[in-house]
């Protein structure tokens, strides 16, 4: 889940209060009571949201690489990034078999939109 915030127009309001933060926090809980075997991974940007260049740049140096670290993972049949966290020192998670065919199990695609459109 990815959240963010955005500066506010009105300068005496605080920038927390264009936070998406609650809401991922909020879907998260949603997602693990409805599915548990779900992980959910959440990303929060600081950055202003409102602004192109700060999103291509959260884009490229946070949400991009935490998406290239599954998709490794899962390429070279290793934990992914959040079972080596859970793992404490522990070992032994069995894995599915290394398929060579992982690229039909994979598909991501990354959109870079303006706009309303966006």
């Amino acid at each position: 889940l990815v959240s963010g915030v955005g500066t506010p127009r009105n300068w005496t309001h605080s920038i927390n209060g264009n936070s998406t933060r609650a809401c991922a926090e909020l879907m998260e809980l949603f997602i693990n009571t409805l599915y548990p075997d779900v992980t959910v991974v959440k990303i929060h940007s600081d950055t202003n949201i409102f602004r192109w260049e700060e999103n291509i740049t959260f884009a490229t140096q946070e949400l991009m690489p935490c998406i290239d670290s599954y998709r490794d993972a899962h390429a070279r049949n290793e934990p992914y990034p959040d079972e080596i966290a859970s793992m404490n020192g522990h070992s032994g998670m069995e894995r599915n078999e290394f398929n060579p065919d992982w690229k039909q199990s994979v598909s991501v695609t990354y959109s870079f939109a303006d706009g309303s459109a966006a």
